[in-house]
């Protein structure tokens, strides 16, 4: 880093380590900040994603969100090298201070995670969810397949319905058609719910004014819902060409790589969606790798998330675990229970502490059902958001502050 780089030589050699490494703390989520700019950031392998395999690490989530983890792990492991270099150094004292420092950062988070896990009290109103996978490849619910797509998703809607869901969530473009051009497409949405107690997310493209959006909505009692969420961060060069004048004229090739034929709009909120016990915000994919967005969702007044996403473009690779990774942060981080719907993998119902009540592997067929809540308490990090962000901002600042009057009075 070059601001580490610019503090470590202002200062002395018995200040230097410990500085640097509370420096370095703050600026590592800051990093991890940039990714999430602009449409050339993508904030995947994130230090917190590593963590989701011990839950009780991830829970201070809820309080400072998922950058305010990183900088535990940064600082953690930062502590133990200035211990390492005290020990090489001969200063035992100063040594064993850093392991014990590094100890209470790690035992108080720790700690903080059990009780919160051991304490959590689901409220809101109780609902059986479902998440459906159908196993058909991106590729492939392109090529002519509708009917065979209608037919898996129509069954598996009934099996989940038969095992008493109220609430049914599609994955992403379960049918990558323009509904409201094919009144067939839209009948067949409008049918899945019909003359049944379960309420079902679905999903499709539509168009609007002469422009086309990646959707949600809710099928009810045989009709499907006024209110549309369209997604919020679209995938550039997936499902937008970003810059598209200018690519077209410096490397024509990459303006023509996206597979859909015709460029989407992203939508422009949170838009949630009514069901009969509370209110769903919806996430579609590249939505939920943006913690913002879950935020702003959970704000609104959203009292569970539903998650409908496209995976399979990663086949088989660490990706798939990253990025559900994202969604059980987003729950942790919001205090909601996450209903994750994936045309292949990986399906699961996410509890409000990262828990997976139930999913379904890569490359399978069939539904994952839970127990789930309605939530109406807030977490600390929807109420404040990154407000951690600015804590390290002005840490960094002071820091290098710091070193740069420090020099001068080593030099009077």
């Amino acid at each position: 880093f070059i601001f580490a780089e610019l503090v470590r030589k202002r200062l002395s050699p018995s200040v230097r380590p410990f500085i640097l490494c509370l420096l370095i703390s703050v600026l590592f989520p800051l990093c991890e900040y940039l990714h999430t700019l602009t449409w050339l950031g993508v904030p995947f392998a994130r230090l917190a994603e590593g963590q989701v395999g011990c839950l009780s690490l991830i829970q201070s989530a809820s309080l400072f969100g998922s950058y305010f983890i990183t900088f535990i792990i940064v600082l953690f492991q930062g502590l133990l090298s200035v211990a390492i270099i005290n020990l090489r150094k001969k200063n035992a004292r100063r040594a064993i201070l850093c392991v014990a420092l590094s100890a209470i950062v790690f035992i108080a988070n720790l700690t903080f995670g059990t009780v919160k896990i051991q304490s959590f009290s689901p409220d809101g109103e109780r609902v059986s969810v479902s998440a459906i996978q159908g196993n058909i490849r991106f590729e492939d619910k392109w090529a002519n397949k509708a009917y065979h797509t209608m037919e898996v998703y129509a069954g598996l809607c009934e099996k989940a319905k038969s095992e008493g869901a109220d609430l049914i969530v599609m994955p992403e473009t379960a049918l990558p058609y323009d509904v409201t051009e094919d009144e067939a497409f839209r009948t067949y949405f409008e049918g899945l719910s019909e003359e049944s107690a379960s309420e079902i997310i679905v999903t499709a493209f539509e168009s609007e004014k002469g422009e086309l959006y990646n959707t949600a909505r809710l099928s009810s009692d045989g009709s499907l819902s006024e209110s549309v969420y369209k997604k919020r961060h679209l995938v550039p060069f997936g499902e937008y060409t970003p810059m598209l004048s200018f690519i077209q004229r410096v490397f024509p090739p990459l303006a023509d790589i996206s597979p859909i034929e015709d460029p989407l709009t992203a939508g422009d909120g949170a838009h949630l969606i009514d069901c009969k016990n509370g209110k769903v915000g919806c996430l579609i994919c590249f939505d939920s790798i943006y913690e913002g967005l879950c935020r702003e969702s959970t704000l609104s007044g959203a009292t569970i998330i539903a998650l409908s996403t496209n995976d399979s473009w990663f086949e088989g690779s660490s990706a798939l675990y990253q990025h559900l990774s994202h969604a059980r942060l987003r729950a942790v981080e919001n205090g909601r229970y996450v209903i994750r719907s994936a045309n292949t993998g990986i399906s699961a119902v996410i509890s409000p502490t990262g828990e997976i009540l139930a999913s379904l592997l890569e490359d399978t067929e069939g539904i994952a059902t839970a127990e789930a809540f309605h939530m109406e308490s807030t977490t600390l990090y929807t109420k404040t958001g990154d407000i951690a962000l600015i804590l390290f901002a002005l840490c960094a600042i002071s820091l290098c502050v710091f070193a740069t009057t420090y020099k001068k009075k080593r030099e009077k």
